[in-house]
């Protein structure tokens, strides 16, 4: 039994509407993941030069302590340093942000060569 003319109608407009709403999904999805992707390296940037700046304030190349120090650059860069430790003449520091709801750390260790 065939379905009466007046059914089909529109029905190429829904398909498009549904495809176009399926691809914008995807678009957005892919435009998110590398924007997280994008985040992560920022952060992981900014704590490399936490951990940089705190091994600077170590051998005395920048004025004052090292922990204050690596916290500070990471505060302006938009991170919050979870911890900062120093063994021996490494630096060691943790920070991290807030992302979308979605809390991102990255590590770093910086020492003076010898």
């Amino acid at each position: 039994m065939r379905n009466p003319d007046w059914l089909e109608r529109g029905s190429a407009v829904s398909l498009s509407v549904i495809v176009a709403g399926l691809i914008s999904f995807l678009a957005i999805a892919v435009g998110l993941a590398l924007d997280f992707g994008r985040q992560q390296a920022r952060l992981q940037m900014i704590t490399d030069l936490a951990a940089l700046a705190g091994s600077d304030s170590r051998i005395g190349i920048i004025a004052g302590y090292p922990c204050p120090n690596a916290a500070e650059l990471a505060r302006v860069n938009g991170a919050n340093l979870d911890s900062c430790r120093i063994v021996g003449g490494v630096v060691s520091v943790s920070a991290g942000m807030n992302y979308l709801g979605l809390a991102l750390t990255a590590s770093a260790e910086a020492a003076q060569k010898d």
